[in-house]
């Protein structure tokens, strides 16, 4: 299959230059599909320009309306159009996936966002303001679709373990949405895992490696261990650079965080759940994002950090057991990769016969 992979954001377009390397989950996708022997173009893609040549489409989605989206937005709006007359995945690559559907709203109620100015430029750079006139009622109504019938002929993709009460996530998504394919990417990062080796002491610390704020919650855990906060600048955390360098972290200390989602307990795809079990380190999150995949993850603060180290072993050696038959293969991974592209086709195929 000729398989056009596109997005909004900056690194869902392919970026040559990443300074942070970080999981990147449109990537492994990318990389996967060229070594199952695929012809994949990832790439930005610009409104008006001809895509009839793919077989396929997987679009990577963010808010449009986000300074994030300013460089790819209006091309993936142009490919998840109804008129590109193709099957189409579309990945919601971010945990705050209802931003997205805020994002079409926006555009919907005022289509003359498309021609906004910020910092002396076009808000969205990579087009011109002719070429936005002529296409502004597809792209306006491919937006106000995808709030709804769209999905009749998109299949919408998220990252997600395989434990999960699913309808906590569709509970956020239009009511077109009746189920999303689960892909779960934690096969791309075992390797990093395995790569970090640490055999020293550990530290009666935690670790909450986090791109949000959440100091609200951690206020109301009141933790008497220290946390050391990694993740965004922004939020006075330090910045690590690789994945290896995060991992190595958890290596460092008897504890992990994790703070809630709003659809907590839906199975969204974090990492922190992996790291700390390959790290040996016990991890506290929320009882209802916890509970699927065992009691050992039904944990409060003060009850850890009353244990002795060698308790706190022998509870991360639970929780590894507890996590292990819920992991995937990375035959599992490819074989999901294949199948989104045959459920795509199937949906489109179906639509078209509605």
């Amino acid at each position: 299959m000729r398989i056009l992979v596109t997005g909004c954001t900056f690194l869902q377009v392919n970026p040559q230059r990443r300074v942070i390397k970080k999981i990147d989950v449109p990537q492994s996708i990318v990389e996967t599909l060229i070594a199952l022997g695929h012809d994949v173009d990832w790439r930005l893609v610009n409104v008006g320009e001809d895509l009839s040549g793919y077989d396929a489409a997987f679009v990577c989605l963010a808010p449009i309306t986000s300074t994030n989206a300013r460089k790819g937005a209006l091309g993936a709006l142009w490919t998840l159009s109804e008129k590109r007359n193709m099957p189409v995945a579309a990945l919601f690559d971010d945990w705050q996936f209802p931003a997205v559907f805020n994002g079409f709203r926006a555009l919907k109620r005022n289509p003359e966002y498309l021609n906004k100015i910020i910092w002396g430029e076009r808000f969205f750079f990579s087009e011109t303001e002719e070429t936005v006139a002529q296409h502004k009622d597809e792209l306006v109504q491919t937006a106000e679709e995808l709030l709804g019938p769209a999905w009749k002929r998109i299949l919408p993709v998220c990252p997600m373990y395989r434990w999960g009460d699913r309808e906590k996530v569709l509970a956020k998504m239009p009511d077109e949405i009746s189920s999303v394919f689960a892909l779960d990417p934690s096969p791309t990062i075992y390797e990093s895992m395995s790569s970090v080796k640490y055999n020293g002491e550990k530290e009666r610390a935690w670790i909450m490696a986090a791109l949000m704020p959440h100091g609200e919650w951690l206020e109301k855990k009141e933790p008497t261990w220290r946390v050391d906060l990694f993740g965004s600048r922004k939020l006075k955390a330090e910045r690590l650079k690789t994945e290896e360098d995060v991992i190595m972290q958890y290596h460092l200390r008897w504890g992990a965080l994790s703070p809630p989602y709003n659809h907590a307990g839906g199975g969204w795809w974090r990492s922190r759940f992996l790291y700390s079990a390959s790290a040996g380190t016990v991890l506290v999150c929320d009882k209802g994002e916890g509970a699927p995949i065992g009691p050992s993850y039904n944990l409060i603060i003060p009850k850890v950090e009353a244990l002795s180290d060698a308790e706190l072993g022998a509870l991360a050696k639970q929780q590894q057991d507890e996590l292990r038959p819920w992991l995937t293969s990375w035959t599992d991974w490819e074989n999901d990769i294949q199948d989104i592209f045959v459920r795509a086709k199937n949906l489109y195929n179906g639509a078209l016969h509605v």
